[in-house]
């Protein structure tokens, strides 16, 4: 079984190993412990660094060639279901992503996963729809129903086989990015996206081209109705997709509001925050303060708002505009969080403005 299916014990075991390379690349970002959320009835585990980036996926690496060996030897006499080889190739390299992306985005200081969520529902979506969408018959009423394909049943076959493929790589991609910082995240996330939706119809058109060229006819489109729909609706999802993310790159506001009592901020796409002045130990101002790397949260061409990290506070919360070089920072029981103003006059008068409600000693 094993040898039939050689390209997807490589790529499963790739995908398997695959949280190396990330925890390579941030690993003078991640603390020397981390959970490992393996301990006895759900009980977090703390293991080491080396462990955790190396030693896991090499455990899971090993019991995944382990059960593809028991597989194929118990399959000797008869072929597995293509089901059950999907299963058995694909299992483990989905725990092993899971498993790891909890793991470093616990070491990001992410405490609320609420971001994960559309990539990792989206990676399993795309996962399980990579499977039936070759499946689909020509006459199919959903499938990518462009008028190559639907003026060739060789064109529909590879397209949606090419599709299927496709989708499963997109799938996994979606959740490797799981693991990456949260600007990192999304942007994968959109940039797979575009491709998966886009790709299927230059690929049919490549087809049809190549066909054309071997003097392969296709026939005449009498009664099917909208042949390009697939087409029309990539374009309404291309343009909606390009406004939406025009306008996280470019929009959006902090908005800061002192009452009598406490200071109340307001970040446009993310959670406020709000603390009593009472709280504040002190606050001080920075013309030139060094935001470090996103951990969590928000960062676009405008705005800078999450959990970030810098070698003065090491993590700390900043809620801001990322063009700004200035800063504010408050210190709250003996936590920081920076704020910013759009610019640095800006920044200077909210500095002013607190201080004036804050007595410090």
């Amino acid at each position: 079984m094993i040898k039939r299916n050689l390209w997807r014990a490589f790529v499963s075991s790739i995908l398997i190993l695959h949280p190396i390379l990330v925890g390579l690349l941030v690993w003078d970002s991640v603390p020397n412990s981390l959970i490992a959320n393996l301990g006895i009835a759900g009980i977090d585990q703390v293991d080491s660094k080396t462990f955790v980036v190396f030693g896991f996926p090499a455990i899971v690496l090993m019991v995944h060639w382990l059960f593809l060996g028991l597989s194929s030897m118990d399959s000797g006499r008869k072929k597995p279901s293509k089901t059950k080889q999907r299963i058995m190739f694909w299992a483990m390299p989905t725990l092993s992503l899971a498993i790891q992306s909890y793991t470093l985005n616990a070491a990001f200081g992410r405490n609320s996963f609420k971001e994960l969520l559309l990539p990792f529902f989206l990676g399993i979506f795309f996962l399980v729809m990579g499977h039936i969408i070759p499946l689909l018959e020509k006459d199919s009423k959903i499938g990518i129903r462009l008028s190559w394909t639907l003026r060739s049943r060789r064109n529909w076959f590879k397209t949606h086989r090419f599709t299927g493929k496709l989708w499963v790589a997109g799938g996994f991609i979606m959740l490797i990015a799981t693991l990456m910082p949260t600007t990192w995240m999304f942007a994968v996330m959109i940039l797979n996206l575009l491709v998966m939706v886009v790709a299927p119809i230059f690929f049919s058109y490549h087809v049809y081209k190549a066909h054309k060229a071997k003097g392969i006819t296709y026939r005449r489109l009498h009664d099917t109705k909208n042949p390009n729909i697939y087409l029309g609706i990539v374009l309404i999802v291309l343009a909606v997709v390009l406004a939406g993310v025009t306008i996280l790159m470019i929009g959006g506001d902090v908005n800061y509001t002192f009452n009598d009592s406490h200071l109340s901020v307001a970040p446009s796409y993310s959670d406020g925050f709000a603390v009593s002045y009472s709280q504040i130990d002190e606050v001080l101002f920075y013309s030139t303060f060094d935001k470090g790397t996103c951990q969590s949260g928000f960062a676009s061409a405008r705005l800078a708002v999450g959990t970030y990290k810098n070698g003065e506070f090491g993590s700390y919360t900043l809620y801001g505009y990322a063009g700004n070089t200035g800063a504010v920072v408050l210190r709250v029981n003996d936590q920081f969080v920076a704020l910013t103003g759009k610019d640095l006059p800006a920044t200077m008068d909210l500095y002013d403005t607190l201080t004036a409600y804050v007595k410090t000693p």
